[in-house]
């Protein structure tokens, strides 16, 4: 490797753009971001290590221990003050000082360096949910527990159009206070590597941000490769090459005013619905929060107005007030008594605006919302308490019935402004908050992502596998393992056979784990919460994934690495005769022998309960009467109640299989 810095899927004009945006003084010899004091590099490999310097100037570097040189080298910085430096392969150890010199430049040093394992913990918000969410199992393992050789980096949210170079972090020793701020997925995972191997220190990064798509997280070279999205991710490239030559900036301004009044019937109104004087007497009623499924329509995009009513005394209108209206998907612009109070464009992020004194009124105060969707689930998706007045120590919930209108005209896309772009843009968490790490060399990945995309399974197996592709070109280490995580169990569990699409993708998942390269899924079907898409079991997760990577990655075969996975289904005279792999000991949670959980699906689609039981280490499922039978399905429901599991008391997940 060369002493550029080399993002392979990126297009060079994309590059320069980005280069040209960055604010780097190439002056200042240093470490590039994924450096700095307690830092892990992986071990017994050839580990990039890069920064900038003067252009042109000879860099050298050198690893010590105990003061002794352990190894050194030079490279000179290219034009533009890029070096990089890969290092001999080191075996697993430490503490290293690194040190790089210049010419002309102090010295600049980082210490405490360890050489060991480093694992991405990447996702949406499951993956981020740290010890301040509230956790259940395993909390005192964070409050408690220091491991000196297990090190934390967190990649600050960023979101880019063009790929960046840099991020605000540094690397931190595992003790509670740093534990507490970091993902709990991922710090589970990394206690149970340790466990089993001691002698290894762990590096974890954390690059995560909530509420996101899988499509933010690869490059729009990558998105590319998929057909069904390639012309929208072409078509935004030069869009982006437009904006940041020049072409398009100056007329955002206009199509944002088109568009919104495209969408909303009221822009050009003389009374606007935020007004207390707009009639709204023929508008219907709906309890809030609710999401546009239920009163707006299935899969409506585009802009419903929200009115409500409350009212106070003088003695709560002469106060400041907070008011919360829990997550919106995707935008709202929030008025209160005719002045704008607040309005966010991130997707799923709780609404809280601060209402200063002289806000409210004695009597009647209005509350207006506009809230406009851009696709999938849109509304007020929070919880019934979360809409509320809050004054001083007093709590009013806002519950009531609501007044609305569906503005109902065709949705155009909303222009997009690539200076400040949201975190589910194509590829706007890959710029910001992944590029910034290559080439790391890394051992491996985890990846919690999926809530965001569900009812998209269709085409998430060819994302997932254009982004492991992309990440292993970019982040050293071959062809390095990527786990995921099945989706947890969420809301109702259905007394009927239920097509459920949390089901679909679940099965997705672990179909994926089994197909793709080196991968595999964590099944978590016993670390599920009804009323919480953010289980506070993280402990689970992080154990589960841990065993993936132990069996597979480190060659642990005595530890079982996954939940039992159907190999076939084929007809017997006792019925459909189910086999399993990683199912030894196969066993209900309650030692008996009846298995609940499968149903069987005839050629019209139908799904039916149906009766299973365990011979053999396999499942027998009882076959209705001149029915027939195509597939078996097993769990296949938002919140499925089972009794399956291997030896290692890991559930059996999802699954449809067709019948032989």
């Amino acid at each position: 490797m060369n002493n550029k810095r080399k993002i392979k899927t990126i297009s060079l004009i994309t590059c320069l753009i980005a280069l040209l945006s960055m604010k780097v003084s190439a002056e200042i010899l240093s470490f590039a971001s994924p450096f700095s004091d307690n830092a892990v590099l992986q071990r017994e490999m050839q580990t990039p290590v890069w920064g900038k310097a003067e252009p042109g100037a000879t860099v050298e570097f050198n690893v010590k221990k105990d003061n002794k040189v352990a190894f050194k080298a030079k490279t000179k910085a290219d034009s533009e003050g890029n070096w990089l430096i890969e290092t001999k392969p080191f075996k697993a150890g430490g503490p290293y000082t690194v040190t790089i010199k210049s010419s002309g430049s102090e010295d600049v040093t980082i210490s405490n360096v360890l050489f060991g394992d480093l694992w991405v913990c990447s996702g949406q918000s499951n993956m981020e949910m740290s010890y301040g969410w509230g956790l259940t199992r395993g909390k005192e393992d964070i409050e408690q527990d220091t491991y000196d050789d297990i090190r934390l980096l967190h990649v600050p949210n960023r979101t880019s159009a063009v790929p960046t170079l840099d991020f605000a972090s540094n690397w931190k020793i595992c003790n509670p206070e740093a534990a507490k701020r970091f993902t709990a997925c991922g710090y589970f995972f990394g206690a149970a590597l340790k466990k089993e191997l001691p002698d290894v220190p762990i590096g974890l990064v954390d690059s995560t941000w909530s509420g996101t798509y899988i499509q933010t997280w690869l490059s729009l070279d990558s998105l590319a490769k998929v057909p069904e999205v390639a012309e929208v991710a072409l078509d935004r490239k030069v869009a982006v090459e437009n904006w940041f030559n020049g072409n398009a900036a100056e007329e955002y301004e206009e199509a944002l005013k088109q568009w919104e009044a495209t969408l909303d019937m009221f822009a050009n109104a003389e009374i606007k619905p935020f007004e207390d004087s707009f009639d709204d007497s023929d508008w219907q009623r709906t309890a809030m929060p609710n999401n546009f499924n239920t009163h707006a329509g299935a899969d409506f995009d585009g802009v419903v107005w929200y009115r409500f009513n409350v009212e106070l005394t003088g003695e709560q209108a002469g106060s400041e007030a907070v008011l919360t209206l829990g997550a919106i998907d995707d935008e709202d612009v929030t008025y209160v008594n005719a002045r704008k109070v607040g309005g966010l464009t991130r997707h799923n992020e709780f609404r809280k605006y601060s209402l200063p004194a002289g806000t409210l009124k004695e009597g009647s105060n209005l509350i207006a919302i506009r809230v406009t969707d851009t696709g999938q689930t849109g509304g007020l998706t929070g919880k019934a308490d979360d809409v509320a007045l809050i004054i001083g120590e007093e709590k009013i919930l806002l519950g009531g019935d609501w007044a609305y209108h569906v503005n109902r005209v065709d949705f155009v896309k909303k222009p997009e402004r690539f200076d400040q772009v949201a975190a589910n843009s194509y590829s706007a968490c890959y710029n910001g908050m992944m590029v910034p790490l290559f080439p790391l060399a890394v051992k491996g990945a985890i990846w919690y992502q999926g809530c965001s995309n569900v009812g998209g399974e269709a085409l998430y197996t060819k994302f997932f596998e254009a982004m492991a592709e992309d990440w292993r070109e970019n982040l050293k280490g071959g062809d390095f393992p990527i786990y995921l995580v099945q989706l947890a169990p969420f809301m109702q569990t259905h007394k009927e056979p239920y097509n459920s699409a949390w089901a679909r993708m679940r099965w997705t998942m672990t179909q994926i784990g089994e197909n793709v390269k080196n991968s595999g899924t964590a099944i978590i079907l016993d670390a599920g919460d009804h009323h919480d898409i953010h289980p506070k079991d993280k402990k689970t997760v992080g154990e589960r994934l841990a065993r993936l990577a132990l069996n597979r990655t480190y060659g642990r075969k005595d530890i079982v690495e996954t939940g039992p996975y159907p190999t076939g289904v084929v007809k017997t005279d006792n019925g459909l005769e189910v086999s399993f792999k990683y199912a030894d000991s196969l066993k209900t949670t309650d030692g008996g022998g009846d298995v609940i959980g499968f149903q069987v699906v005839d050629a019209d689609g139908k799904a039916s309960w149906a009766k299973a039981s365990l011979a053999n280490n396999k499942v027998i499922v009882e076959t209705p009467k001149d029915v027939e039978v195509v597939a078996v399905r097993h769990a296949w429901d938002d919140y499925p109640v089972y009794n399956l599991l291997n030896g290692a008391d890991i559930p059996c997940g999802p699954f449809q299989v067709s019948v032989e």
